[in-house]
């Protein structure tokens, strides 16, 4: 697997929450986090329950957000 590519401090400046930070800000955010990429129509991020300390941003391209219901009885 290749190692995670780098995110600049540009890229998370375009991102609406990350916007308003300071230079600084931006740098220790830039420093701690990675690019994934995920192909077309493959693959998921999170399923529903998983415990998670990430925060995934959509930088281009789509996401579909798909929520099994469970049947009565079923847990």
């Amino acid at each position: 697997m290749p190692a995670p590519a780098s995110v600049s401090m540009l890229l998370l400046r375009n991102v609406p929450l990350f916007s308003m930070l300071s230079e600084h800000q931006l740098a220790l955010l830039t420093s701690a986090v990675s690019r994934k990429g995920l192909p077309a129509g493959r693959g998921h991020i999170i399923a529903a329950g998983d415990v998670t300390e990430s925060l995934y941003v959509v930088i281009s391209g789509r996401l579909k957000v798909m929520i099994k219901r469970l049947t009565r009885g079923a847990r």
